[in-house]
C-alpha cells in the first residue's frame, strides 16, 4: 500500500520522487521503532521520525537547537492535550511516557533522534519502549508546541482538519518545518 502511494506522487519531468527516498519491506509489522532497527542501516547519523497521523508543526531547526541546548541527543515535540496527554516532563526533560495517558502534554508526532541512540535500545520495537528507555537515561528533552497538532490520520480527521483550514481555524504553520521561525519553546 506504501510503495503504491510513493508511486502515485507528483515526479519529476525525469521520473523522479520530489525528494530523495529510500525504501525497505518488512516481512512481518514490526512496529514504528521495529522498523527503524530493520532500516537502520540507511538512516542519517540524526534524523526526525515524523509521525503519518499528525501535521507536523515543528520546525526541525528548534528540534536540533533544542537538542543543543538540553545537551541530549533526542528531542520530542509535545504539544497541549486537548484530552488525554500522555508525556510528563520534568526540568525540560520527558520524564515520562505512557500510551495510556499521563500529565497534560501530548507527544506531537516529531521526534529528533540519533542512530546512535536507536542501536543501544536494540530491544525497543515500539515507542513507548524507546521513550521510556530515553527518559529513564535522562536522553529525551521536550520541544513546547503552543497549540495542539492537527489529527489527520483516518479520513474522518483529515475531513475535519480540511474543514477547519477553509473556515479559517487559525494559522497552520506558523513557520516552515526546516525553516528559522520557532513555533514553540525550550522548557
Amino acid at each position: 500500500m506504501v510503495m503504491d502511494a510513493l508511486a502515485a506522487l507528483n515526479r519529476g519531468s525525469d521520473g523522479s520522487l520530489p525528494m530523495p527516498t529510500t525504501s525497505t519491506i518488512e516481512d512481518r509489522p514490526l512496529g514504528v521503532i521495529g522498523a527503524l532497527h530493520h532500516a537502520v542501516a540507511h538512516l542519517e547519523d540524526r534524523f526526525v521520525l515524523v509521525y503519518g497521523d499528525v501535521l507536523p508543526m515543528a520546525p526541525f531547526k528548534s528540534l536540533v537547537a533544542t537538542s543543543q541546548t538540553m545537551r541530549v541527543p533526542a528531542v520530542m515535540a509535545v504539544c497541549p492535550a486537548t484530552r488525554c496527554g500522555n508525556v510528563m516532563i520534568r526540568g525540560g526533560l520527558v520524564s515520562m511516557y505512557e500510551k495510556s495517558g499521563v500529565g497534560n502534554l501530548l507527544d506531537a508526532g516529531q521526534t529528533l533522534l540519533s542512530k546512535e541512540l536507536l542501536q543501544s535500545h536494540p530491544q525497543a520495537v515500539h515507542e513507548q519502549e524507546l521513550y521510556r528507555a530515553m527518559a529513564n537515561d535522562h536522553a529525551l528533552a521536550a520541544f513546547r508546541l503552543h497549540s495542539a497538532v492537527h489529527d489527520i490520520g483516518d479520513p474522518a480527521s483529515y475531513a475535519a482538519f480540511l474543514r477547519h483550514v477553509r473556515e479559517g481555524g487559525g494559522q497552520c504553520f506558523g513557520s516552515s518545518l526546516a525553516g528559522d521561525g520557532v513555533a514553540g519553546d525550550i522548557f
